[in-house]
């Protein structure tokens, strides 16, 4: 077995943790996007529970 030298080791260490980081990083957006869904869902079923007049909304129109 060949014996390491720290900075060998540190280098090592530092590629494994980068790799894991990579890997962290690829499944955070779909977890992330599933907080947002489900936080966009909550409060959507929050605002349902308040009764908002129609003259409330503004008057608008989208054109192309």
């Amino acid at each position: 077995m060949k014996k390491l030298t720290r900075r060998e080791l540190a280098a090592g260490l530092a590629a494994v943790s980068v790799a894991q980081a990579q890997r962290k990083t690829n499944a955070e957006p779909l977890d992330d996007l599933e907080r947002a869904l489900k936080g966009v869902r909550d409060t959507g079923e929050r605002l349902s529970d308040f009764d908002i007049p129609l003259s409330t909304e503004p008057a608008f129109q989208f054109r192309a």
